[in-house]
């Protein structure tokens, strides 16, 4: 029975080139959009990267004054007080990670000898 289904299906899936093949007219072209506007990985990665700087800069903000808010009502709370150092040091740390973003991608590029 799965033998005479999968033969079945396969007849059919080869049915449009078999007309192609017979009629002798030329493969259809098949042109897709772009719809992003990139040409090339180069611009892919550009619009990623400026699109973190954008992205990045209110949350990382809103982090450090999260964990701010936290360190000053902490009063005698260690836990609360270390929690809010936590949370700089890794908004910061994702901070320089997506500053040191495009300089990567140049290193990269450079390492390759990618010419844009």
């Amino acid at each position: 029975m799965k033998f005479r289904y999968y033969s079945l299906l396969a007849f059919f899936l080869s049915l449009p080139t078999m007309t192609m093949a017979q009629s002798g007219s030329p493969s259809p072209s098949i042109e897709l959009p772009n719809p992003a506007g990139l040409e090339t990985v180069n611009d892919l990665l550009a619009r990623i990267i400026n699109w973190l700087y954008i992205i990045s800069a209110p949350v990382i903000t809103i982090i450090v004054i999260w964990a701010a808010f936290l360190m000053l009502t902490a009063n005698d709370n260690k836990n609360q007080f270390e929690q809010g150092k936590k949370m700089i040091k890794n908004a910061a740390i994702g901070a320089g990670v997506i500053i040191c973003a495009s300089g990567l991608v140049f290193i990269i590029k450079e390492f390759f000898g990618v010419n844009p």
